[in-house]
């Protein structure tokens, strides 16, 4: 936990600065160790099957549900908790939600990363517009880029099903995402934000 911490009773963050980066809240007070910070926002279902990495910590969670104006409007269950855990747990609360993504990470992976991306193959269309989009020369490799993005991805993510019945998947790495139909390794997509 960093020295000279402030917390914003409005926003319920812990910042370095005595302004609220979220609401630019002025004059925040000095954080104590029992004031309840906002962790992360989830999916209920995740949360309640993750639930006791942080019981195991004894790391007290509170949930708070969150989710559309649609669902309230019509008093269905929301679908997200934003959690909540005190400051001098806040740390530890922080490593487990990093150890929850590197098993996933893992997972998907495992699941989804080519053992052979020489495979992977960027239909010209695509590549034109990939190396429009990143800026890269006429004659760039956009499949041998696209490799390196899928070999050290940071995230992955599934998608939705191709009409064909293969999957879609997503490959990122610094702001960069390239989308794969998951069993031919053809790109269809690569975008930056």
């Amino acid at each position: 936990m960093g020295e000279n911490m402030y917390f914003c009773e409005n926003c319920h963050l812990p910042t370095e600065r005595e302004r609220c980066p979220h609401c630019k809240r002025k004059n925040l007070r000095p954080i104590a160790p029992q004031d309840m910070c906002e962790l992360t926002e989830c999916p209920q279902q995740w949360y309640e099957l993750e639930k006791h990495r942080f019981q195991a910590l004894s790391i007290p969670v509170v949930t708070l549900p969150v989710g559309s104006g649609v669902n309230s409007m019509f008093a269905l269950p929301l679908e997200n908790y934003r959690l909540y855990v005190p400051w001098e747990r806040f740390d530890d609360a922080v490593e487990v939600l990093e150890q929850i993504q590197r098993e996933r990470l893992e997972r998907l992976r495992s699941a989804y990363l080519p053992e052979d991306t020489a495979r992977l193959t960027v239909p010209e269309k695509i590549a034109k517009r990939a190396r429009r989009k990143l800026k890269m020369g006429k004659d760039s490799d956009v499949a041998a880029y696209c490799r390196q993005v899928v070999s050290s991805a940071q995230d992955i993510f599934t998608g939705a099903d191709l009409p064909s019945g293969h999957k879609t998947v997503c490959f990122s790495a610094d702001g960069v995402y390239v989308w794969l139909d998951a069993s031919t390794l053809e790109v269809l997509s690569v975008s930056v934000p």
